[in-house]
C-alpha cells in the first residue's frame, strides 16, 4: 500500500539566523503559520512530524557553552553570537514553547529532533554532534518527549553513529529526485524507499514542498496518483516559512484532500518501516 508522509523543519531565528541565501524569510511568519498548518492537518486527519530545533523548547535561557566552534565556511562567527538569551516573551522568534504545546495538544503528531541550534553535522566534530543531540534531548524531556526520529540540519548526513546511542530509529535523509515530474534534469517516474542503515530506518525525502505556482496544482496530485499506482512512500517536505502564502496553504489542503481520496496510508516519519 502506498504510504504519505509529510515532515515539517521548524527553526524560526535558530536556524535561519544562519541561513545562507543574502535574504532572510521573515522568522515570524514561521509562528503565524504553524497554527494554520495544525488545524488543516486537523481536519483532514493527517499526521505531520514537526523536525523541531531543541532550543524552541526552552522558555528562556541564559546562553549555551558549546564544547568547541564548528567549521561553517558561510558562518565564521561564533555560533551562538546572536542568541539574545532571554525569554520568548521578549523573543518569540528564538523559542516557541506556546507552539510546541499546541502540536503536542492535537495528539496526532510526531515531534522529531533536528539537533539544538542548526549545526551542520557536515561541518563540525563528533563532540559538537553529540552536544547538539544532548541538549535537545534535555530540552524535551521536561515535556515528556522521546524522539525517535532525527532530521538533520540542511539535510546533510554525518555522525550517523550517534543516533543509536541517543535513542533514535529513524532518520530522514534528502537523496536527488529519480523523478522527472520533480527534477526534470533525472529520469524516470520512481520515488526512493525506506531502507535500513547501521541499525537505524532511512526514510527518504521526495518533494520538497516550497512554491506553489499554478502548475504544482496540477502537478502534486499527478505525483500523489503516481505514487499511489506503484505503491510507493511519499514523503512531502518543508521549512515552517515555505509554507506562508494563502495559496501555499490552498495548495496544502488540495494535497491532503488528494491523499485522503487515494487512501494512501497517512504515517509519520518513525511510523515507516524499511
Amino acid at each position: 500500500m502506498s504510504e504519505f508522509v509529510f515532515s515539517i523543519d521548524f527553526e524560526l531565528a535558530v536556524g535561519i539566523e544562519h541561513f545562507v541565501a543574502r535574504s532572510k524569510p521573515p522568522v515570524l511568519q514561521e509562528r503565524e503559520v504553524i497554527p494554520k498548518i495544525l488545524e488543516l492537518a486537523g481536519k483532514h486527519e493527517i499526521p505531520l512530524t514537526f523536525a523541531i530545533l531543541g532550543h524552541l523548547f526552552l522558555k528562556s535561557c541564559k546562553g549555551h557553552k558549546i564544547p568547541e566552534e564548528p567549521k561553517v565556511p558561510w558562518y565564521p562567527k561564533p555560533w551562538f553570537e546572536k542568541d539574545p538569551k532571554s525569554s520568548w516573551k521578549k523573543n518569540p522568534e528564538w523559542y516557541a514553547p506556546d507552539l510546541v504545546e499546541k502540536i503536542l495538544a492535537e495528539g496526532l503528531h510526531e515531534i522529531a529532533c533536528h539537533s539544538f541550534s542548526h549545526i551542520p553535522f557536515s561541518h563540525c566534530s563528533e563532540k559538537v554532534a553529540d552536544f547538539e543531540l544532548r541538549e535537545s534531548l534535555k530540552a524535551m524531556k521536561p515535556l515528556g518527549i522521546k524522539p525517535k526520529t532525527f532530521v538533520f540540519p540542511r539535510n546533510e548526513i554525518s555522525h550517523l553513529n550517534l543516533l543509536e546511542k541517543h535513542g533514535f530509529s529513524h532518520y530522514a535523509s534528502n537523496p536527488r529526485p529519480k523523478n522527472f515530474l520533480i527534477d526534470f534534469k533525472t529520469f524516470g517516474l520512481g520515488f526512493p524507499k525506506a531502507k535500513r542503515a547501521k541499525g537505524l530506518i532511512e526514510v527518504p525525502r521526495a518533494y520538497f514542498f516550497y512554491t506553489a505556482k499554478f502548475s504544482e496544482f496540477f502537478k502534486l496530485p499527478l505525483l500523489l496518483r503516481l505514487a499511489n499506482s506503484q505503491n510507493a512512500l511519499f514523503h512531502m517536505w518543508c521549512h515552517g516559512f515555505n509554507a506562508s502564502t494563502p495559496s501555499h496553504l490552498k495548495l496544502l489542503e488540495k494535497t491532503f484532500k488528494s491523499v485522503n481520496s487515494l487512501r494512501m496510508e497517512k504515517k509519520t516519519i518513525c511510523q515507516v518501516r524499511a
